[in-house]
């Protein structure tokens, strides 16, 4: 995300290798090299990203800690779990496909 596709406080810029791949499926580019300094400011936008989404997920394990504990158990008594059980479990309604 931040090398390949700039995003992140660093700008709208591509830093990463440009690779092209031929019918083969061989992936041949010229590699781009970074200053210390630009590699370093990668580095904490990468590790930035990485804490954001580490906070999210624990955010969202912690909300959802009383149903993941009742999944769990059930899990320990039949090892394997139809849709319909996770979903009652879980409280939520079956997704369905609208055909409009």
């Amino acid at each position: 995300m931040v090398v390949d596709f700039g995003m992140s406080s660093l700008g709208p810029v591509a830093l990463g290798q440009m690779v092209e791949s031929n019918v083969w499926g061989y992936s041949f580019g010229d590699p781009i090299k970074l200053s210390e300094d630009m590699q370093s400011k990668v580095d904490l936008e990468i590790k930035k990203k990485i804490d954001e989404a580490y906070k999210l997920a624990e955010k969202v394990l912690k909300q959802n800690r009383k149903v993941l504990d009742k999944i769990s158990l059930k899990l320990v008594l039949v090892e394997t779990m139809e849709q319909e059980i996770f979903e009652e479990l879980a409280g939520k309604p079956k997704a369905t496909f609208d055909e409009k």
